[in-house]
């Protein structure tokens, strides 16, 4: 990914803010290239239950690089789900594509992710260049809450290990398309050595109970949420969850799905209540 339209590709190496040296190369790219015509905004993308409106689209810092400041692009957009204001849905991931033929998949930075009234704002590291005045944006946008019946899955009966346990469960769920395995769960005190071996991905955390999952939730455009544990009786346990998941599909097939989580020592067992809801991708043209 690189400006196609100058004479020149220029390399700096850098320490810090001072530039130690300089080389141009002769682009091997530069020719004629068509050049797109920016849109006024909104730009509104969706189908009838979603819809998405692109309601800002702003460089910032453009030729600037140090530990705080770097080219950026923030982007605005407003969601109505069936016709109603929401926040219930996130930009995930983008995909950004220039007249030149550049293609590249950023991902957004919680840095620049805010909510302003109906508005949520987010951003990626690159901007605009010079030479061109509009990209063209393709948005994964990520469900968050109130998952319909359909989307829910259950782990059952779960028993919770102590000590350094490893608990093999090998226990598979299938829906939409999806397999999604429940691997293990581990003790506590479970140390990264003693679950190399089934997958060198898991760094279990200190103190906490770890559930591990292999899916194919990103290869069918889905995600994957917690949403509720409960115990033995049924009633519903209040945890201080955290979740880590593949950040792309190449990932998937090796990194896994991870929830950590802390629970009362008087819980012996629980059940999992998990979602995957659609990923919904649109083209912001």
């Amino acid at each position: 990914m690189f400006p196609r339209r100058g004479e020149f590709v220029i390399l700096k190496l850098k320490q810090e803010t001072n530039v130690l040296g300089e080389f141009r190369i002769p682009n091997p790219t530069r020719r004629k290239y068509p050049q797109w015509q920016s849109s006024g905004l909104p730009v509104t993308a969706g189908l009838n239950d979603l819809q998405v409106a692109l309601t800002d689209f702003k460089t910032q810092f453009p030729g600037e690089y140090s530990a705080t400041r770097v080219p950026s692009t923030v982007c605005g957009f407003r969601i109505m789900e069936r016709r109603e204001s929401s926040t219930n849905w996130i930009p995930k991931v983008a995909e950004v594509w220039d007249a030149t033929g550049n293609h590249w998949r950023p991902f957004f930075d919680k840095r620049y992710s805010r909510t302003d009234g109906k508005s949520q704002f987010t951003g990626f590291f690159g901007a605009l260049w010079p030479g061109e005045d509009a990209w063209k944006l393709k948005v994964s946008f990520d469900k968050q809450n109130a998952f319909s019946t359909n989307e829910l899955i259950r782990f059952d009966s779960l028993s919770i290990p102590t000590g350094t346990t490893v608990q093999n469960i090998n226990l598979v769920r299938e829906q939409f398309g999806t397999r999604l395995e429940l691997l293990a769960l581990l003790g506590p005190d479970t140390k990264h050595q003693s679950v190399e071996s089934l997958n060198p991905n898991i760094w279990p955390v200190s103190g906490r109970i770890t559930a591990v999952f292999k899916g194919t939730v990103l290869e069918q455009e889905r995600s994957l949420h917690f949403v509720k544990a409960m115990d033995d009786r049924g009633t519903n346990l209040e945890l201080s969850v955290e979740m880590h998941a593949p950040g792309e599909l190449r990932s998937e097939s090796h990194i896994p799905y991870i929830i950590d989580f802390e629970i009362a020592s008087s819980v012996k067992s629980i059940s999992l209540i998990l979602a995957l809801p659609k990923i919904r991708t649109l083209k912001i043209r």
